[in-house]
């Protein structure tokens, strides 16, 4: 049961009406009410990346240990934050914070028991431009 109304919740995100950030996140709102009457406990990192056909731009939401960015060569530039007890009050995530043990820690996240607060994010992305979309601390290692 619980993983059919999952399949169902993707299977409606990604149907033709979705057609801007508003709809998309009204649809995602929906999806995380459904997901927390399905599942009482929990928590998770959480990316979420929307493109519409024929477009040059992504959004979508990102919360806990989980960051999207663009690949120039060997580099990645993060162009999302983390939500970890490194950085409690969202302050930029620096390279000195990943050997933190607070880093480890969610301060906030996809939570079945607490409101639903993720970042919301668009970038702009050329036809020769890649993302790099890394969740649950594997990002820290592609720095």
């Amino acid at each position: 049961m619980k993983l059919n109304l999952l399949v169902a919740s993707i299977n409606w995100l990604t149907a033709e009406t979705i057609k801007s950030p508003d709809i998309f996140h009204n649809t995602f709102e929906q999806i995380v009410a459904e997901l927390k009457g399905a599942f009482k406990i929990g928590c998770a990192s959480l990316i979420t990346a929307y493109v519409l056909k024929n477009s040059t731009s992504v959004w979508g939401y990102t919360i806990g240990d989980a960051r999207v960015g663009k690949l120039s060569g060997d580099d990645i530039a993060w162009l999302t934050n983390v939500h970890t007890g490194a950085n409690p009050l969202g302050e930029i995530f620096t390279d000195e914070m990943k050997n933190e043990a607070q880093r480890h820690l969610l301060t906030r996240s996809l939570n079945m028991q607490r409101p639903f607060n993720p970042d919301y994010y668009k970038i702009d992305v050329s036809d020769i431009e890649s993302l790099v979309i890394a969740s649950d601390g594997f990002w820290a290692d592609l720095s």
